[in-house]
């Protein structure tokens, strides 16, 4: 019969006890790597848009969000120089009144007849703001925002 040691008998060598934990460890790796690539999906699968009759309402997006948008980036075309030069409390009043200039607007292209008008009566009170500018600048600003929002309003 073959000599059979007791299990207790044998001795054990230390490249077999890294060998065992190496291989304990591997699969705790794993699950660490599965639950990053999870987490990653996660965090991807939150940005997806959710359809228009389940998201809140002040997320839905309307043709007057678009429409704001739209003429907020027509008033803010060309103005970046001009809004550096500012201090920083011109600047604050400047955005503002820029905000409340795009509403006005948007309100006003909502009506029937739409009055150039007083698209350029708006944009001139805003710009007016800026210190240190010639008026006749200003007109001349007014008007070709004016006239580009006018195009907007028609191509729509």
């Amino acid at each position: 019969m073959p000599d059979i040691k007791n299990i207790e008998q044998i001795p054990i060598k230390p490249e077999q006890s890294t060998e065992s934990t190496e291989q304990n460890i591997a699969p705790e790796k794993k699950s660490e790597q599965f639950t990053e690539k999870k987490a990653e999906v996660d965090t991807q699968s939150q940005s997806v848009v959710l359809p228009s009759d389940t998201q809140p309402e002040d997320q839905i997006v309307t043709d007057d969000t678009i429409v704001l948008k739209k003429v907020e980036s027509i008033l803010s075309n060309n103005m970046d120089k001009v809004f550096l030069e500012m201090d920083a409390n011109t600047q604050q009043v400047f955005r503002v009144k820029g905000e409340e200039t795009a509403k006005q607007i948007t309100i006003l292209l909502q009506k029937a007849k739409v009055k150039t008008k007083q698209i350029i009566d708006l944009i001139v009170t805003w710009l007016r703001i800026i210190p240190r500018v010639n008026k006749h600048y200003i007109e001349q600003e007014a008007k070709i925002k004016a006239e580009l929002i006018m195009q907007m309003h028609k191509n729509k």
